[in-house]
């Protein structure tokens, strides 16, 4: 339950606020899939860092729901303010790119995620 709206809380009585956001699909285009290559995010001056787990599937609604990751990693607030890269790619009909952070009186900021990302052939289209 709620008992005060408070916006400057960083905690809900001692428990991290887990927070994310999914962005996407990227989607090739019909009958072919999509490859992510790069990922360039910049994060807010005083952002806390950043985990990232990118989700593939052979349509949008599988990647979305998909519990096994094709790649993951941290985008660190030490290059706030700066890009951060990650090479860790992805391939399949859809991609999702989740958001997230959970740890204790931390709070994020994304100014841009670029993804460097296109479509592949027919031969490529499905993962499974």
């Amino acid at each position: 339950h709620l008992r005060k709206w408070d916006q400057t809380a960083s905690d809900d009585d001692g428990t991290a606020i887990s927070s994310h956001v999914y962005l996407g699909p990227l989607k090739g285009g019909t009958q072919m899939g999509v490859r992510l290559k790069e990922m360039r995010a910049t994060l807010g001056l005083t952002s806390a860092s950043l985990t990232y787990t990118v989700f593939a599937g052979d349509s949008a609604e599988s990647a979305y729901n998909s519990t096994t990751a094709a790649a993951s990693g941290t985008f660190s607030s030490t290059l706030a303010g700066k890009p951060a890269v990650s090479h860790k790619g992805a391939m399949g009909q859809a991609i999702f790119i989740k958001l997230s952070n959970t740890t204790v009186a931390e709070k994020w900021t994304l100014e841009k995620l670029e993804c460097t990302y296109h479509g592949t052939g027919r031969k490529f289209a499905r993962i499974s």
